[in-house]
């Protein structure tokens, strides 16, 4: 399942995502990896790539959803009254959950081709 109800309807999906879902459904691969290990070594594979990050998967956890995780992750490691950084623009509950559990947000804006202004995210830390 490719759940797209945020916002991606807005622009055309880039052709290798395209092209790997064409392939995958070739495959006959619809349905759930029954291995949450795959997830943490795949993202671990993918930081030491991009990032040159090491990632240890056995301290990876998964989420039934971006929301939940980012909530629960909140929740692990804040307290009210903390900062939480968040990027603009961005999607609403990224602001409104944090103020929920009493959390401070600090905006740090995009640059203007939206990607992460680490000078902007510095001065917001």
């Amino acid at each position: 399942m490719l759940p797209l109800w945020v916002a991606e309807m807005d622009v055309l999906p880039a052709s290798p995502v395209t092209g790997a879902v064409r392939q995958v459904m070739a495959r006959g691969e619809t349905g759930y990896s029954y291995s949450v290990l795959e997830y943490p070594k795949a993202l671990g594979s993918f930081a030491a790539r991009r990032w040159d990050w090491e990632v240890d998967p056995g301290r990876c956890r998964t989420a039934s959803g971006v929301l939940l995780g980012y909530y629960e992750l909140l929740k692990a490691i804040t307290r009210p009254g903390d900062s939480v950084v968040v990027n603009t623009p961005g999607y609403g509950p990224l602001f409104e959950l944090p103020r929920h559990l009493g959390l401070t947000v600090v905006e740090a804006p995009l640059t203007g081709d939206y990607r992460i202004d680490l000078a902007a995210l510095r001065g917001a830390c």
